[in-house]
């Protein structure tokens, strides 16, 4: 997690991971990321919870965001398909209930 500093704002704590998805997308000239971070678009919500993973077979599971970022829940599911896949040769992973879209992903 970086700590990062917002005008007007107590600092907000951002992962890695969305930065990455952030600037991914700024650089492709999607200018609705990075303000993110500084206006409070990426702020915690007050219902947050940390995602679960549900309906889990060989191959496939969903994930429920419990409210929390889309770009967190996408990869953690993307992790969870990952290794499906690598164990049975095939991996699906639904996501659901998150706050905010999954970021660019390309």
């Amino acid at each position: 997690m970086f700590r990062v500093s917002s005008t007007g704002r107590l600092p907000i704590l951002v992962s890695v991971p969305a930065l990455q998805v952030l600037l991914y997308a700024q650089l492709r000239n999607n200018s609705n990321n990075m303000v993110k971070v500084v206006t409070g678009g990426l702020d915690k919500l007050s219902d947050e919870e940390a995602p679960e993973t549900h309906l889990q077979t060989d191959i496939s599971a969903i994930v429920n965001g419990n409210h929390s970022a889309g770009i967190i829940v996408m990869k953690e599911a993307l992790q969870l398909a990952l290794e499906k896949a690598t164990q049975s040769g095939c991996g699906i992973v639904g996501t659901n209930h998150t706050a905010t879209g999954s970021g660019a992903i390309g």
